[in-house]
């Protein structure tokens, strides 16, 4: 399942993010590879951090939380309404 996951949306807004905490599910046996999928897709990020945990529902295998840079970090571009 995880292989067949379309990656081609998650380019459009995947490099904003800049630290990600990852909760994997330690008893499912595709872990590493949600791990390296995670780190695939990601790629701008400053720091991933996996953890083990017991998920609040079982048909998930991880759950993801992060920062993420705003449109002006992102571009540099500080003409933004309300930028200084």
């Amino acid at each position: 399942m995880i292989a067949a996951w379309d990656r081609a949306p998650a380019s459009a807004w995947a490099y904003r993010f800049r630290d990600l905490r990852v909760y994997l599910r330690p008893d499912r046996a595709c872990t590493d590879q949600a791990a390296a999928l995670v780190r695939s897709v990601f790629t701008g990020t400053t720091c991933i951090e996996f953890l083990p945990a017991r998920l609040c529902r079982d048909e998930l295998l991880i759950e993801v939380e992060g920062t993420v840079a705003s449109a002006r970090d992102a571009t540099g571009d500080s003409t933004q309404r309300g930028a200084p």
